[in-house]
């Protein structure tokens, strides 16, 4: 009389098991990504700080995109789906595809966002129903001031 009962009790526990265990896999996958989105833009950020030639705003703007693009090259590669870039300054965009914030920035301040969007392409696929509680967007912004080493406000006067 009770021979099927294991089979149904353990068939019950198996499901609420498995998707606690994905979701969590699902979160820990996600904010490992978010951390490295982070980390890219901060490395970005000081690719652009570290390059010292005056005036150079083309080379400073591909030392930051290549920055934080390998710090999100994992990233990239396990979604299939590039993560856009980008390098700005107080006049707007000096490299990278991805938009700028539109925050106001100091004449002397660069910020690198870094985007992926998780919606279109994460990094698990997920499970029915767990569309609502997963971003659709991953981003991180990291900014640097210069500090007098070059102005940003008039890109066109540095030959851009």
């Amino acid at each position: 009389m009770q021979r099927g009962s294991y089979a149904v009790e353990f068939s019950l526990v198996f499901v609420v098991f498995f998707l606690v265990a994905y979701g969590l896999l699902t979160w820990g996958i996600i904010f490992a990504a978010q951390q490295s989105l982070n980390f890219a833009a901060e490395e970005g950020a000081r690719a652009a700080q570290r390059w010292q030639a005056v005036g150079a705003w083309g080379p400073r703007a591909t030392s930051a995109q290549t920055a934080a693009a390998y710090q999100i090259e994992w990233v990239s590669s396990m979604g299939g789906t590039p993560s856009t870039i980008a390098v700005c300054g107080p006049t707007g965009r000096i490299g990278g595809t991805g938009a700028c914030s539109g925050l106001t920035l100091a004449a002397d301040q660069i910020e690198v966002l870094v985007r992926y969007p998780y919606a279109s392409a994460p990094l698990l696929p997920t499970l029915p129903g767990m569309g609502l509680v997963v971003p659709t967007e991953l981003r991180a912004r990291a900014s640097v001031r210069l500090g007098g080493q070059l102005s940003l406000a008039a890109p066109a006067a540095a030959g851009l």
